[in-house]
């Protein structure tokens, strides 16, 4: 008789969120994937960027869906904060920011908050009823612009139903510095890990660490907790040679893309990102994916 061999069973998740763009695959997610294949850890590629974009299209909003949202609208969305519909001294500044955008996107105040306090809390509901989480040992998510508050939120209910599972967030230096790394981690103790820099040079040796019980690499760009306080290896992860960043893998992107029905798919373009240099253009000496 013979014996049939079960799939190795991927133990990592890779995630990108609302507000990434979703018009094709996330370039952040298929090179962490390559990268991760070569190391011999399976992984796998969640765009639940995608999957926001068309929850706002079944209420016909998905109009407002851009990567370039204005940083306080993007976050505001996510964000836990309470806000009251009503103008008020405590959010008039805040108020009449988003009235502009409203008015701008041919939308009303309205529907600005029931996406922010109806379509957000079911499409974070249904993300975790959706997938078993207690199957992964660690969850990465890569930040770019207008991803915070979304990361944080998803990561912090995936920490609830799998209290076990570790968190790595990583991304463009718009948004993740020296400063702000620590700081989030004082906040937010969901948040296991931050890598500072590129993630190619350590994010396998990382996770190599966390599924074996090991100490944290001696690899630069690390921030780790230890005995309840918040450390880093120091220094910043720095790919000085771009051919030694893997070709991305999409897999993922374009088995998503067959899935859909063509009323879904028109509004995603068949593109392959491609890298052809990294670093600041404006000629600045700390490095920075703009």
């Amino acid at each position: 008789m013979k014996t049939m061999h079960k799939a190795p069973t991927p133990t990592t998740a890779l995630i990108t969120t609302p507000f990434a763009p979703a018009e094709g695959p996330s370039i952040q997610l298929g090179i962490l994937k390559s990268r991760l294949e070569e190391a011999g850890i399976l992984s796998d590629n969640f765009y639940f960027n995608i999957k926001f974009f068309h929850e706002l299209k079944k209420i016909g909003c998905h109009d407002i869906y851009n990567s370039t949202l204005p940083a306080l609208v993007s976050e505001w969305f996510f964000s836990n904060v309470p806000f009251s519909r009503e103008r008020g001294i405590f959010n008039l500044e805040a108020y009449s920011r988003l009235e502009s955008f409203a008015f701008a996107s041919g939308i009303t105040m309205d529907k600005l908050f029931r996406i922010r306090e109806e379509i957000i809390p079911r499409f974070i509901d249904s993300i975790i009823d959706e997938h078993d989480w207690e199957n992964y040992s660690t969850v990465c998510f890569t930040l770019s612009y207008a991803q915070l508050n979304a990361s944080f939120r998803l990561a912090k209910k995936i920490k609830e139903v799998n209290p076990c599972i570790k968190t790595v967030f990583g991304g463009a230096f718009s948004q993740i510095h020296d400063e702000s790394c620590p700081e989030f981690m004082r906040v937010f103790d969901f948040i296991d890990y931050f890598i500072l820099g590129d993630g190619e040079p350590v994010i396998s040796d990382l996770l190599e660490s966390i599924a074996g019980n090991k100490p944290v690499p001696n690899l630069p760009g690390i921030f780790y907790r230890e005995n309840g306080k918040i450390k880093t290896t120091g220094g910043v992860s720095f790919l000085n040679d771009m051919n030694k960043s893997p070709i991305p893998d999409y897999t993922s992107y374009f088995n998503l893309y067959r899935s859909m029905g063509y009323s879904e798919r028109i509004h995603h373009r068949q593109y392959m990102p491609i890298e052809m240099s990294r670093g600041c253009i404006w000629g600045q000496h700390k490095p920075c994916l703009l």
